[in-house]
């Protein structure tokens, strides 16, 4: 209860008794300011009794407080050998991070050259095969393959294309494919004066 409420009763009571004489008026309001008091002394005390329940009474003689402070030195003596070691692991890490952007660098700068190779090799292959002659390109050969190649390559044709190595009914199909390829290379044979 607070002190408006005792002061609000009190009023109360004095206009509901009118006739009372007013020493009775002061008693009431004096019970009220009385009842005031002691609830107010029951908050305090309820207030000192959490406090005191709060205090670690261990600590009040000392000897808590410098087991608590031994325990937080180790803590801390810990705590600075590991900082010591991550430190150390610190610089480890980044000399490798900086030998790693290194790497980084030249693999990025064989890659630039790499794409540059291929783009100039991709222009050369397309530039040989506009000037491809297309007597060579129907058996697989380049223009400047070697003579010995063409000749191995004629001798395979006539191995794989040869009319009697297929069944009856393959070998009009293979007897076809065999004078194309034999016509090509007598031409090819023409052009480089090669001998059949």
């Amino acid at each position: 209860m607070s002190v408006k409420h005792a002061l609000a009763g009190a009023i109360v009571g004095a206009v509901v008794v009118k006739g009372i004489p007013a020493p009775f008026i002061i008693a009431g309001a004096g019970c009220a300011l009385l009842y005031t008091l002691v609830r107010l002394l029951i908050c305090l005390g309820r207030i000192v009794v959490q406090r005191a329940r709060r205090v670690d009474w261990l600590d009040l003689t000392g000897r808590a407080s410098e087991v608590r402070i031994s325990a937080l030195e180790q803590e801390l003596a810990t705590a600075q050998s590991q900082v010591v070691q991550l430190e150390a692991t610190h610089a480890e890490l980044s000399d490798l991070l900086r030998i790693a952007n290194g790497c980084v660098a030249d693999l990025e700068k064989e890659l630039r050259i790499a794409k540059e190779e291929i783009r100039i090799a991709g222009e050369e292959l397309r530039h040989e095969r506009a000037e491809a002659d297309p007597l060579y390109q129907r058996v697989g050969l380049s223009q400047n393959a070697p003579s010995w190649l063409v000749v191995d390559a004629r001798r395979c044709f006539r191995r794989k294309l040869h009319p009697d190595r297929y069944p009856e009914h393959g070998k009009e199909l293979a007897h076809k494919f065999f004078v194309a390829a034999e016509v090509v290379f007598d031409r090819i044979y023409d052009a480089r004066g090669l001998r059949a």
